[in-house]
């Protein structure tokens, strides 16, 4: 049975508007994924502050070795400015702890210091798409464990599926054999470090997140 012109014009109008919805739900969908948050603001290397920089790492490093060695305990004051700046010049820091160049195609890590949580981000190339991933977390030290209490993961301004989260822990944990699993989406490792200078055990008593700085207190042990 064929339709009649009104009822044909109003099914073309009727398919017009669906085709047009889910392209504009499409296209706000990839907006968002490729959002760069307003928050996310790599550092390049500042080489005008390279210097000072290099000797502000050494007297921190060199001022944790002295404590510890002594049988002290230590507070680390850090700024969020101070950190982004030393990983953006990582690969010019041989002092500095860690890989000097992220993994490929992780690009441009960067850190916030936010109130009670720390919120990292990196550039991610997918497909010739830049995306920003970014996690936020709640840190803690309690006796024997650090823990990292995730709180969400998104990419670009689309918060990631739970599932994709508890996915992401497990691939994590899979390749850290020190590295456990605490409730919900909690990542704990033992609260049992080294410092490399005189091979000291030393753990970490209390971790305090402001805005902008975070605060370490180290203890021997």
């Amino acid at each position: 049975m064929s339709l009649s012109r009104p009822k044909r014009r109003l099914w073309r109008r009727v398919l017009l508007i669906s085709v047009g919805g889910v392209m504009l739900t499409l296209a706000a969908l990839g907006a968002a994924v490729t959002c760069r948050p307003a928050w996310y603001q790599p550092a390049s290397i500042d080489y005008a502050r390279l210097d000072e920089d290099k000797r502000e790492l050494t007297r921190l490093l060199d001022d944790v070795s002295h404590s510890l060695n002594a049988g002290r305990s230590v507070e680390v004051v850090l700024s969020q400015d101070q950190v982004n700046r030393w990983i953006a010049a990582r690969a010019e820091l041989p002092d500095l702890p860690g890989p000097r160049t992220p993994h490929a195609p992780l690009q441009q890590p960067y850190v916030d210091f936010l109130a009670d949580r720390l919120r990292v981000g990196i550039s991610l190339n997918r497909g010739g798409f830049p995306l920003v991933v970014s996690a936020t977390l709640r840190l803690s030290a309690t006796g024997d464990v650090v823990s990292a209490a995730l709180d969400s993961i998104r990419v670009g301004a689309l918060p990631a599926p739970q599932a994709a989260i508890a996915q992401a822990i497990d691939r994590l944990l899979a390749d850290a054999s020190s590295v456990g699993r605490g409730d919900a989406a909690d990542i704990c490792v033992p609260n049992d470090f080294t410092w490399q200078n005189g091979k000291l055990r030393f753990r970490l008593r209390q971790i305090a997140l402001t805005q902008a700085q975070l605060r370490l207190t180290l203890e021997p042990y």
